[in-house]
């Protein structure tokens, strides 16, 4: 995606990542998103202890839900499993989406999405990490993305409305 042209339209092309957060007690939380290429707000997230495939499914089911975006959106990522993952790709066609994924060996094809992430860090840890899975649900990360990200639908209380 890194130097295709800009989406002039929100809802047209989402770019997706995973990230790797501390956890207190040296543990790691794992938080993915799907970032508006337009508008570069997160339009879904999901974070867990541990990496399943349907990972990137739920986060992607949730901004689906919400945003309901026309035909032909472009969700594209890195070749990580859960992307290239059956129920993944059979989410994507349901709902007439299509997906991109980077060049085999080209990080920086996802550029977009990997972007997010070292001001993401900066700002919110400062070197710290999450006591629990249930402060970063509850806790940092949806005013983070609040307050600096301007993306209200990051906000679980918001997606479940």
């Amino acid at each position: 995606m890194l130097g295709q042209p800009a989406p002039t339209a929100p809802n047209r092309v989402w770019v997706g990542d995973i990230t790797y957060l501390p956890q207190q007690g040296g543990s790691w939380l794992y938080l993915v998103v799907w970032l508006d290429r337009c508008s570069r707000k997160i339009v879904g997230w999901d974070v867990r202890e541990t990496m399943p495939e349907d990972l990137v499914s739920e986060a992607l089911r949730r901004a689906l839900a919400v945003r309901r975006p026309p035909a032909g959106l472009v969700v594209h990522s890195d070749q990580g499993s859960q992307y290239s993952a059956t129920r993944f790709k059979d989410l994507v066609a349901q709902h007439g989406t299509q997906q991109s994924m980077s060049r085999c060996g080209n990080c920086y094809d996802n550029a977009h999405a990997e972007s997010l992430w070292s001001r993401f860090k900066a700002e919110l840890f400062d070197g710290g990490s999450f006591p629990s899975l249930a402060e970063a649900k509850l806790g940092k990360l949806p005013p983070y993305c609040l307050l600096q990200c301007r993306a209200p639908t990051f906000c679980p209380r918001l997606l479940s409305s």
